[in-house]
C-alpha cells in the first residue's frame, strides 16, 4: 500500500485539516493525533499561531455546535465570548515561548451562543527546523460539573446561612458535619460537636428515641416532623421538630443521617398559652363569642351553647341579631359604633332570645379585636345569663345585697394539686395574690370539720367523672370563713391522663345567709322565735309517727292567754309583745328539750309533747305553765297580769290526725274558759266530752 491509499483510507477518521510543513517527529505526532482525534469526545482543535483553525474533530463539533467545514480556516476568537478575547493573546505570547499550558477553567461560546465551561489544555507544534508554527488544543465540556459545583455550593450555602440546625451522622450515631444552625440550636462549635455522639444533644429520658431513629434510618426509612426534646450546651431544655432522612453512596448504600432540626420552643410556649386561654374559654360558664364587625359571629363556646342553646355549628356564620329580640335590635347598632370607634362595652345588662325563643337577662362586655397590625377587626363578646338573679331579685326583693355581675374565681392547677395560675376573682375572695397562691395546694383555702370526707369525694368524682360541684366553707388569708360554691373539672393531656384542674369558685356567703333567714322566716315566728304554724304541723307529724314506731304517748296543749286583749287596750301594743315574749319564754322553760312550742297567732299557743309516760305527768306540766303566765310581768314600772286557759288531748288516745289533735285541744281549752278561764279541759275521745280542772280564780285579773 503506497502512502496515497493510506492518506484515502484515513480521510474518513479524521477532521479535516489544514496543516503546514511539519517535522518529521512533529508530522508523526500530528499522525497518532489524527488516529484518536474523531474517537474522543474531547474537542481537539490545531491551528495556526494566528489562530486560524487547522484542525476540528468530530468532538469539536459537538461541543461547539461548528462542522468541521464551519470551522477550519475561521479564527479561534469565533468561540471566545468577548470578555474572554484577551486570554488568546496571553496564550499566543505563551506558546511563541515554546510553553505547554497546563489545564485551565475558562468560558467559550457555542455557535447557538449560549456559554459553556471547558477545560483546556495547549501544546506548541515546531515544524522541521524547530519553529514554532501552531497549537494543538484539547478542550473539554465541564458545564455539568461546574453547575454540579455550584449547586454544592449553593447548597452548602444554604446550609451555613440556615436558622435550622442541619447536621450528618454515621450510622453509629457520631456526629460528621454541624452547621451554624445547629451552633445557633444547640450551642456547641462545629469543633465541639463533629466527632462526638448525637447522644449529647438527647436528655436521659430520651436515649431510648435514638436507638429507635438508627433502626429506622437503617431500614431506609425517612422520620418527617418528629417533635421532642433535646438538651443545649447550657443544659436547658428545648422543643425541636426534627426531620431525618437516610444517606447514601455512590453505590446507593446506606452510610449515615442527615438531620434538620428546628427549635419550637416559641411555638410549644405560644401553644401552651394558646391552650390554656381556651381551657378558661370553654371552661368558663359565660357565653364567650367573637363577631366581625359586621356583626357575623366567628367563634362559639361551650358556655354561649348552655346560654343560648345553639351549637357552635348553628351559629357560627349567623348574624348576631338572631339573638336580639325585635325591640332590642338597634342595640347591635350602638353595640358595633362603639367597637368601630374603639370603645369597649362594660356589663350592659339586657335582654336576648335562645333556640328555644324564650328571652334571658344577660350582662354582656364587649371589646374591640384588633389584628397584628393594630387595626379593629371584629369584637369579643362575654355574656352572663343572669336570669337566675333577675328573679330572685324580683321574688326576694334583695336588689341591695346582689352584686350587677357575679365574678367567678379561677384557678388552675397541675395533676398532683398544685396551684399554677389564678385570676383576680380568686383574690377578692381568698384575700390571697397570686404569689401567695401559686405553688400552694386548695387545702390552704378549705375548713371544716368535714375536710377529709370532702377531699376524699371531690378526688372520687374527678378520677370518674372527671368533674365535681358543690358547696364548701372556705377559709379567706384573714382567717375570715365564707361560703362557696366550687366546681373543678380535669382536663386531660395528650395521652389522655389527668394534665390539669380547672377549679370555679363563687363566693355565695350573703346567698346562704339570705337563704337562712328565709327559712326561718318561713317557720318561726318573728316576735317571740317561737315555731309558727307550718312547722307545728311538721314536729306534730313527726311526732305521731314516732309513737306509731314506739308504741308511746303524745299530748296536744291549746293555750290561750286570758286578759290580753285588756293589757293592749290599757297599755298598748307594745306592752302586748312584752306579755308574748315574757310568755313565751316561760313555758319554753317549764317544757322539756324534747317537746316543741309554737305561736299560731294573736295570744294563742300550741305545745306538742312527745314521749309521756302517764297523765298525771301531763297534768303536772300544765299545771306549772299555769302558774308561769299567771306571774306578773313588768313593763316601764306597771305589773301586766294575764292567765292562760288549756286544752289538752292525747294520742293514741285521741286516734286522729294531727290537725284534728289541735282542733280537738283547741275544743278542750274553750270549755276550760266557759269554766271560768286560768284553768285546763282535757278532751276525752270516747265520749268527745271535756273534764275540767280550774287551777285558780281568775278574778284577779284586769278588766
Amino acid at each position: 500500500m503506497n502512502e496515497s491509499d493510506m492518506q484515502d483510507q484515513r480521510a474518513p477518521m479524521a477532521a479535516q485539516t489544514a496543516t503546514p510543513a511539519l517535522s518529521s517527529d512533529s508530522a508523526l505526532e500530528l499522525e497518532r493525533f489524527r488516529f484518536v482525534l474523531d474517537a474522543s469526545d474531547d474537542a481537539l482543535i490545531t491551528k495556526a499561531l494566528d489562530g486560524t483553525i487547522t484542525t476540528w474533530n468530530r468532538g469539536a463539533e459537538r461541543m461547539f455546535g461548528y462542522t468541521a467545514g464551519e470551522a477550519i480556516g475561521q479564527s479561534v476568537l469565533m468561540l471566545y465570548p468577548p470578555e474572554h478575547r484577551h486570554e488568546e493573546h496571553q496564550i499566543v505570547d505563551r506558546l511563541r515561548a515554546g510553553e505547554r499550558i497546563d489545564p485551565f477553567d475558562t468560558v467559550r461560546r457555542h455557535k447557538d451562543g449560549r456559554l459553556i465551561h471547558v477545560l483546556i489544555t495547549i501544546s506548541p507544534m515546531q515544524n522541521e527546523a524547530g519553529q514554532i508554527v501552531g497549537a494543538a488544543k484539547i478542550a473539554r465540556d465541564i458545564s455539568e460539573r461546574k453547575h454540579t459545583d455550584a449547586q454544592k455550593a449553593l447548597a452548602a450555602l444554604l446550609i451555613e446561612s440556615s436558622d435550622d440546625a442541619i447536621i450528618s451522622k454515621t450510622l453509629d450515631g457520631i456526629i460528621t458535619s454541624w452547621n451554624k444552625g445547629a451552633e445557633r440550636v444547640f450551642g456547641y462549635t462545629a469543633e465541639e460537636a463533629i466527632g462526638q455522639p448525637m447522644l449529647m444533644l438527647f436528655p436521659q429520658y430520651k436515649i431510648d428515641e435514638e436507638d429507635d431513629i438508627l433502626r429506622k434510618i437503617r431500614n431506609g426509612e425517612r422520620i418527617e416532623h418528629f417533635e421532642t426534646l433535646r438538651v443545649r450546651k447550657d443544659r436547658r431544655l428545648i422543643h425541636i421538630s426534627a426531620t431525618i432522612s437516610p444517606l447514601r453512596d455512590e453505590h446507593g448504600r446506606i452510610v449515615g443521617a442527615s438531620k434538620i432540626a428546628r427549635d419550637i420552643s416559641a411555638r410549644k410556649q405560644a401553644d401552651a398559652q394558646n391552650a390554656l386561654a381556651a381551657l378558661l374559654i370553654e371552661s368558663s360558664d359565660d357565653a364567650i363569642i367573637s363577631k366581625t364587625l359586621d356583626g357575623i359571629i366567628t367563634s362559639w363556646n361551650t358556655g354561649a351553647q348552655r346560654v343560648f342553646g345553639y351549637t357552635a355549628e348553628e351559629a357560627i356564620g349567623q348574624p348576631m341579631l338572631m339573638l336580639f329580640p325585635q325591640d332590642k335590635a338597634h342595640e347591635e347598632d350602638f353595640i358595633l359604633g362603639q367597637i368601630r370607634a374603639g370603645k369597649r362595652v362594660d356589663h350592659f345588662e339586657t335582654v336576648r332570645i335562645r333556640r328555644d325563643k324564650t328571652p334571658i337577662h344577660v350582662s354582656v362586655t364587649i371589646s374591640p379585636v384588633h389584628d397584628e397590625h393594630g387595626r379593629i377587626v371584629g369584637a369579643s363578646k362575654i355574656a352572663r345569663d343572669i336570669t337566675q338573679r333577675r328573679r330572685a331579685e324580683a321574688h326576694m326583693r334583695l336588689a341591695s345585697t346582689v352584686f350587677d355581675h357575679t365574678h367567678e374565681g379561677v384557678a388552675i392547677a397541675d395533676f398532683s394539686g398544685r396551684i399554677l395560675q389564678i385570676n383576680e376573682a380568686f383574690t377578692q375572695i381568698t384575700g390571697y395574690d397570686r404569689r401567695e397562691a401559686i405553688g400552694r395546694t386548695g387545702e390552704m383555702f378549705t375548713t371544716g370539720p368535714q375536710l377529709e370526707r370532702l377531699k376524699t369525694n371531690i378526688l372520687q368524682a374527678l378520677q370518674t367523672e372527671g368533674c365535681w360541684s358543690g358547696e364548701v366553707q372556705g377559709r379567706r388569708r384573714s382567717g375570715q370563713n365564707y361560703a362557696g360554691l366550687l366546681t373543678i373539672s380535669s382536663v386531660p393531656s395528650d395521652d389522655m391522663s389527668v394534665g390539669r384542674y380547672v377549679a370555679l369558685i363563687s363566693d355565695i356567703t350573703q346567698l346562704r345567709e339570705q337563704r337562712e333567714a328565709l327559712k326561718r322566716m318561713a317557720h318561726f315566728d318573728a316576735l317571740t322565735g317561737l315555731p309558727n304554724r307550718a312547722l307545728l304541723h311538721d314536729r306534730l307529724e313527726q311526732g305521731i309517727a314516732r309513737c306509731d314506731r314506739d308504741d308511746t304517748s303524745l299530748a296536744v296543749l291549746y293555750m290561750d292567754l286570758d286578759g290580753f286583749k285588756a293589757v293592749n287596750d290599757n297599755h298598748g301594743h307594745k306592752a302586748g309583745d312584752e306579755v308574748l315574749k315574757a310568755v313565751s319564754n316561760r313555758v319554753k322553760a317549764v317544757l322539756r328539750r324534747t317537746d316543741t312550742l309554737a305561736r299560731l297567732g294573736g295570744d294563742e299557743f300550741v305545745a306538742v309533747m312527745p314521749g309521756l309516760s302517764d297523765l298525771d305527768q301531763c297534768i303536772h306540766l300544765i299545771e306549772r305553765i299555769i302558774e308561769e303566765c299567771a306571774r306578773p310581768v313588768s313593763f316601764q314600772g306597771v305589773e301586766l297580769k294575764v292567765s292562760t286557759s288549756v286544752g289538752m288531748t292525747t294520742y293514741p288516745n285521741d286516734n286522729v290526725d294531727g290537725e284534728h289533735l289541735i282542733r280537738h285541744a283547741d275544743k278542750a281549752m274553750y270549755e276550760a274558759k266557759h269554766a271560768g278561764k286560768n284553768g285546763y279541759a282535757i278532751f276525752d275521745a270516747t265520749t268527745s266530752t271535756n273534764f275540767t280542772g280550774v287551777f285558780a280564780d281568775p278574778g284577779f285579773l284586769q278588766d
